[in-house]
């Protein structure tokens, strides 16, 4: 298209060469300085944009706004115009031979200049990357101290039962998932501590609750699964919630290759336990931001609010939704605490995170999440 555009443009003011009032509109506005000007420095122009916008991208990782935007395009036509004049024109149609060491001065000139100013974004944007990844270590290590959430390699004998198995004399609650249900684990285990209930706690890492999954890298998902969900239907509870990294499931090539029917497996699952007098909450997906937390957090100009433009899985959301109207389960979407409707989503709360990566919550992001379900689904 840009090809035939530029081919009719050539049509169009070849028609009346000598006659410049009968020429075409956009010829003669072709014709005008600023117009020409641009064409002479569009080379250099495409040569030098492309590394500032992508070197704004790194360090922004969100969308930039108009602002932005502008101020990256007057940067590159003014390193064009620099390099157009110094560097291109010279070589092009010199007035007299230019010494050697003078184009070699110049050329190291430009590459001096471009490169201090990479350098000094690089160490700004390094500085503050170092200082939001120790907070963000901070959060991730009170996660990893869950001893509810088995790795990989676990197995449900493994569990420390004495922490994930919380006595209480109402109604039983399981929750069953992958870490992306553990990262809740703190919110639950103080809600049952303030109303009493019952509170098993069951997760591996990697692993949706979800029974006839088979990972190849993951070999002990699907007998933690079936141990899982033997145990439930051996002692039934009045709840079992289940909540995955349903993003993943959904995207990620490695599972779809190997998860067939993931849908169909889970409405055979939840119908199971619903034969059992079992109700099924399910936990939806919460947001998933583009990059992780701590690099957003180091590119934050003033100003920022603390939001950013995230994404969730509408796959397994609608199928919830579906299943929610037709009452074989209670759904929470989790992404509907944090997000607006055009998706842009809170990552942290003043000087509170609640996300220490690309979509794992912090204990009080997971608290936010607890509180809404006591307040949104009944049972709770």
């Amino acid at each position: 298209a840009p090809t035939l555009g530029a081919a009719m443009l050539i049509h169009a003011g070849e028609k009346h060469p000598e006659n410049i009032a009968h020429r075409a509109f956009a010829s003669r506005l072709l014709e005008a300085r600023p117009a020409v000007f641009i064409g002479l420095i569009s080379y250099s122009l495409y040569l030098v944009h492309w590394p500032i916008f992508a070197f704004a991208h790194g360090l922004h990782h969100e969308e930039m706004g108009l602002g932005v935007r502008l101020w990256l395009i007057a940067a590159s036509f003014t390193r064009a115009v620099f390099s157009w004049q110094f560097v291109e024109t010279p070589f092009r149609r010199p007035a007299r031979p230019m010494a050697r060491r003078h184009l070699l001065s110049v050329a190291v000139a430009l590459m001096a200049i471009t490169s201090l100013g990479a350098m000094g974004a690089s160490a700004i944007a390094a500085r503050n990357l170092g200082q939001s990844d120790r907070v963000a270590e901070a959060y991730r290590m009170a996660g990893s101290a869950e001893r509810c959430l088995l790795p990989e390699t676990g197995r449900l004998e493994d569990l420390d039962r004495a922490s994930c198995e919380l006595a209480g004399s109402g109604g039983r609650v399981v929750a069953w998932g992958d870490s992306y249900m553990a990262h809740y684990f703190t919110g639950l285990r103080e809600w049952a501590a303030r109303t009493g209930r019952g509170l098993t706690m069951v997760a591996m890492s990697s692993c949706a609750p979800i029974v006839g999954i088979q990972i190849p890298k993951r070999p002990n998902c699907a007998p933690f699964n079936d141990a899982v969900l033997a145990q439930i239907l051996a002692e039934p509870p009045e709840i079992v919630m289940l909540s995955a990294a349903w993003m993943v499931n959904e995207k990620k090539r490695s599972l779809s290759e190997t998860f067939e029917g993931k849908l169909d497996n889970l409405d055979r699952q939840v119908a199971r336990l619903r034969e059992r007098g079992i109700r099924v909450v399910v936990l939806g997906p919460g947001p998933i931001f583009p990059s992780p937390v701590p690099q957003i957090v180091s590119s934050e100009t003033r100003g920022a609010d603390g939001t950013a433009p995230a994404s969730i899985s509408r796959l397994f959301d609608q199928h919830f939704r579906t299943r929610a109207k037709e009452g074989t389960i209670a759904y929470l979407p989790a992404y509907e605490r944090f997000c607006t409707p055009t998706f842009r989503c809170r990552y942290r709360d003043g000087e509170e995170w609640l996300f220490w990566d690309e979509g794992h919550l912090t204990q009080e992001g997971g608290r936010r999440v607890i509180r809404a379900l006591t307040e949104r689904v009944e049972g709770f």
